[in-house]
């Protein structure tokens, strides 16, 4: 018997969707209600977060030829999805950040107890930019050797805002090939609004990489910034 495609979307998407959203909103709930987070919501939020995470899975397709040969494969739209995914578990990491220091106010000997002017500030300053950034998309691709490097700096676009993930890849697909340590950018009309943003993060996360950036927008299939590490 021959199977051509077996893609992992029902169990994944319906698990992860619902008993995630369960657990979350189950922390929220007692937040609200009791005004108790503490180490139980913490967990509620990690398992339900993670749970969620299994809606990744649907870009994957598994496939088994007449000869018997497994292979798996997945495109740019894994970066994409991941990267929305991604955007979503850091806007929820703020929101915890927020949490609990409304939390240690809540416990302090002062019931009426406020944080301070300039947290309030340094919380509203960063929020606004946390809300620009996340109109745009920055996918990561990187070649085995540049792991670490990609990952990092993922997840410090993910801190500003960016809807952005890692992806690994042997860059073989793209238009132009570069020698190692070297990282090309490309963006759409649209990522040009803040690809000078991007550049900073990227210098400040990757230190001796030599980064190339086209000097004209380009038709990206995904992303609004795309970041090829070599």
């Amino acid at each position: 018997m021959t199977i051509s495609s077996i893609p992992i979307v029902p169990l994944a998407y319906v698990v992860g969707l619902l008993l995630g959203t369960v657990l979350i909103l189950s922390s929220i709930y007692i937040f609200v209600k009791h005004r108790v987070f503490g180490l139980g919501g913490t967990v509620l939020v990690a398992f339900g977060s993670m749970l969620l995470g299994l809606s990744v899975w649907t870009s994957f397709e598994f496939s088994v030829d007449p000869e018997g040969k497994v292979t798996a494969r997945y495109t740019q739209d894994l970066g994409a999805k991941a990267a929305d995914f991604n955007a979503k578990v850091e806007q929820l990491r703020l929101k915890i950040g927020e949490l609990t220091q409304d939390i240690s106010a809540l416990k302090s000997v002062n019931p009426s107890a406020k944080i301070s002017p300039e947290v309030a500030y340094e919380r509203e300053t960063r929020r606004q930019i946390f809300a620009q950034n996340s109109n745009y998309s920055v996918l990561v691709f990187y070649k085995s050797e540049q792991q670490v490097k990609g990952s990092a700096l993922a997840d410090v676009l993910l801190a500003a805002g960016f809807r952005s993930s890692a992806t690994p890849t042997d860059l073989k697909e793209a238009i132009k090939q570069f020698k190692p340590n070297q990282a090309w950018v490309i963006y759409t009309p649209q990522g040009k609004e803040k690809l000078s943003d991007v550049e900073k993060i990227l210098m400040a996360s990757v230190p001796g990489m030599q980064i190339i950036v086209e000097p004209k927008p380009s038709d990206l299939r995904r992303g609004d910034i795309q970041i090829l590490l070599f």
